[in-house]
Formats: structure tokens, C-alpha cells, sequence
């Protein structure tokens, strides 16, 4: 149904983007399939630097802050690597 082998629709699904039918279908992979959770986490984590580091094109920095921002471990990280990237920038 949806090909999980690029970021992509992981971006798309994190973002809350998809369609309900294809939400279901992606969360039924990464509970089924370890594989394309380890992916999911790794798109989020890629996710969440590009936005911290400022890459993140404008339409996707936005749904990143009005959806995915609203969760609060999500904030919780920003904040973290926010810091990191201080930490790292005074060295």
C-alpha cells in the first residue's frame, strides 16, 4: 500500500499528514515490524534537528510546530537538542 523504504511518508505520518487509512496502515508496520520502527524513530529524531538546526522547509517547520510540537516528550526533545546545539556552539 505505501512504500515505507524512504522517509517520506514516516515525515508525512509524524507530521499528521496521511489519511486515516493510511495513518492505520503505517502504524500497524512499526508495531508489527521492528524494522520500520527503529525508521520511525530515526525519521523523528532527523526530524526534530532538521527543525532545531533551522532546516526544515517553511511548510513542514510549521505543521512541525502546530502538530507534532503539541506533544509534550516531543517539546521535551526540541528543548534537549536545542541545548546540545548551544552546548556545542560555545566550545
Amino acid at each position: 500500500m505505501v512504500n515505507l523504504s524512504t522517509n517520506h511518508v514516516l515525515v508525512q505520518y509524524l507530521l499528521g499528514e496521511l489519511r486515516p487509512l493510511k495513518k492505520e496502515w503505517v502504524e500497524r508496520q512499526y508495531f508489527l515490524d521492528p524494522a520500520v520502527w527503529e525508521m520511525l524513530t530515526e525519521t523523528e529524531s532527523d526530524l526534530i534537528d532538521d527543525y532545531v538546526y533551522g532546516c526544515l522547509p517553511q511548510r513542514e517547520g510549521e505543521r512541525f510546530e502546530n502538530y507534532f510540537m503539541a506533544l509534550p516528550q516531543i517539546r521535551e526533545r526540541v528543548a534537549l537538542t536545542m541545548l546540545l546545539k548551544n552546548s556545542r556552539m560555545t566550545c
